[in-house]
């Protein structure tokens, strides 16, 4: 009885972490999208221009904006998508890797008992993913992993 009690306790506070990753979201007009290749998988052919390329293509295939880094600067908020991708190669003589991916909404807040307090740059959308594979295979799940933020992103922004 107690674990099932701890259970629902659990879910509904992962529940309510999501709902308000959710509405960080909400009114968002675009962001930047900055991309971080970490490890030996630069140097094995995992191309930063790439996925950011591919990242870049999916938010405008959604209609949501993508900002330059200039443009960033005049933006409220600065909201900025980040993608951070390290990995290790497990054989040397393969090109397969242990890898991890995060992709973080970073936008400026302000402290709630301070809202006169400056701009920090706050996390409040994440997600992520370990897995291991093959360099097209992380090129994939970081394809999931920014799907799964543009129909969060779409579900709160609907007109």
């Amino acid at each position: 009885m107690i674990i099932i009690v701890v259970l629902i306790c659990l879910i509904s506070t992962v529940a309510l972490a999501v709902r308000g990753q959710e509405e960080s979201l909400r009114g968002l007009n675009g962001l930047m999208v900055e991309v971080e290749i970490i490890s030996e998988l630069l140097a094995d052919g995992l191309i930063r221009k790439q996925i950011q390329s591919d990242v870049v293509t999916q938010l405008k295939n959604a209609d949501i904006k993508v900002y330059s880094q200039n443009q960033l600067k005049t933006i409220a908020g600065r909201p900025s998508l980040f993608i951070q991708i390290s990995g290790k190669k497990i054989q040397d003589n393969w090109k397969f890797y242990t890898y991890s991916i995060t992709v973080h909404l970073y936008q400026e807040a302000y402290l709630a008992r301070e809202p006169q307090s400056i701009a920090l740059q706050a996390a409040t959308w994440f997600r992520g993913y370990t897995g291991h594979g093959y360099l097209d295979d992380i090129r994939v799940r970081v394809k999931e992993i920014v799907s799964i933020f543009v129909n969060t992103y779409l579900s709160v922004n609907s007109n």
